[in-house]
């Protein structure tokens, strides 16, 4: 056999044997390639927070001061008047004037406040600022007024504006169509009850009422020489010692009818502040 054949029968065979293999024969399989796994990133560091610097502390508080005097209405100083700081953040603090009336608050906190100033015998005065540095109020208190008093004897004139009879006495007006004469008071004021003896142009009574502040209302009847008299709807005032107003004198018939005059206070003054004729 020529030589080049026997190459070639060779070669078949080993692409036979090689085929072989390859189909899985009776040889086992040949093993996966181990894949290897990726690696795991490294984690980045979480950054430490800056810590927030401590806030300053706040400036101490500048202490302030309040000072003044206080005085009455005719300028003398006030001594022993109470000073008190009613409100803000102040309040509560309080004080009294020295004998020259002057006062003083050390150490305070700058503030809004208001501040009231009093003494016996005297209007409470009070008065708003704002206390910063050495703040300085004063005050000026005017006298508590003297409670109105009818206490003490009155005397004036009063004089009749208008006349009117009825019954037994009409007719009257027309021949005594007015009256003037003289009027005399003694008067007691306890609290708001008055009493005391009331006498127009020789008709005297005792009489009772009431005072309310300046304004005084008293009745009362009596009777002279057989002839009944009263005077009702009095209605005056006071002012200082000078008394102004009106007031009804009726006398009466015992057959009947009556004669009314109505009487206005003509220079009615105290004379004296005691209950005396």
């Amino acid at each position: 056999m020529p030589q080049h054949y026997l190459r070639l029968a060779a070669t078949i065979a080993l692409a036979a044997a090689l085929f072989a293999t390859a189909c899985g024969g009776d040889n086992p399989a040949s093993p996966s390639p181990t894949v290897s796994a990726a690696p795991s990133p490294t984690p980045t560091p979480t950054p430490t927070p800056t810590p927030a610097p401590a806030p300053s502390p706040p400036p101490a508080p500048v202490a302030a001061s309040l000072s003044g005097t206080v005085a009455t209405s005719a300028g003398a100083p006030l001594a022993g008047a109470t000073v008190a700081i009613l409100d803000g953040s102040n309040g509560g603090r309080s004080t009294t004037t020295s004998s020259t009336g002057a006062y003083r608050f050390d150490g305070l906190q700058s503030s809004n406040g208001n501040v009231s100033a009093k003494a016996a015998g005297y209007q409470e005065s009070i008065r708003g600022l704002y206390i910063d540095g050495n703040a300085s109020l004063n005050f000026t208190l005017a006298a508590v007024p003297a409670t109105p008093t009818f206490t003490g004897t009155w005397r004036g004139r009063a004089t009749s504006t208008s006349c009117k009879d009825d019954g037994a006495a009409a007719g009257v007006c027309r021949v005594i169509p007015g009256v003037s004469d003289n009027l005399v008071m003694t008067l007691t004021q306890n609290g708001n009850a008055v009493s005391g003896n009331v006498d127009f142009g020789g008709y005297p009574l005792r009489a009772t009422g009431t005072a309310q502040g300046d304004r005084l209302q008293i009745n009362g009847t009596g009777g002279v020489n057989g002839i009944d008299y009263e005077y009702r709807n009095w209605n005056t005032t006071m002012t200082g010692s000078t008394m102004t107003g009106s007031f009804t004198f009726l006398l009466y018939q015992k057959d009947g009818g009556s004669v009314q005059y109505v009487l206005q206070l003509v220079n009615v003054t105290r004379t004296s502040t005691t209950a005396s004729r």
